[in-house]
């Protein structure tokens, strides 16, 4: 398992400008935008080719944006639609990683057509008592 993550790990890097132009851009998450841990948060992504069909999300994660490592499988077989949207509840316990994320949205059908998401932090929630 982890010789895997390893090898995604590298794959990431190496294949970081040869995403598929145009099958999905995403709009949300911003790049460097924080996430907060144990909240939803809505994952956007518009497709201008229309290559139909059903996509997957991969949760990236690392110390910096050129060491990412597949961490998780968020959800597979998502319709592949001309505008996209997931909605995720954000683990507590990535509050507690040092690093980034990003999400790869990868065609089913078609493993080499692929996107990534902008990359993003997640912070915990602070919550205040009052007096």
């Amino acid at each position: 398992m982890r010789f895997s993550s390893i090898i995604s790990g590298l794959a990431f890097a190496a294949s970081a400008i040869a995403q598929t132009p145009q099958f999905a851009s995403v709009s949300q998450p911003t790049e460097g935008q924080v996430l907060m841990a144990g909240t939803p948060f809505k994952f956007v992504w518009q497709t201008a080719n229309h290559l139909g069909g059903t996509i997957s999300l991969y949760l990236l994660s690392g110390p910096d944006e050129t060491h990412l490592e597949l961490a998780a499988t968020l959800a597979e077989h998502i319709p592949n639609e001309e505008t996209g949207e997931w909605e995720w509840i954000v683990p507590a316990a990535l509050a507690a990683e040092v690093g980034v994320f990003g999400i790869n949205i990868t065609l089913d059908s078609d493993p080499n057509i692929f996107q990534y998401s902008p990359f993003f932090t997640v912070a915990s929630v602070n919550v205040t008592s009052l007096p």
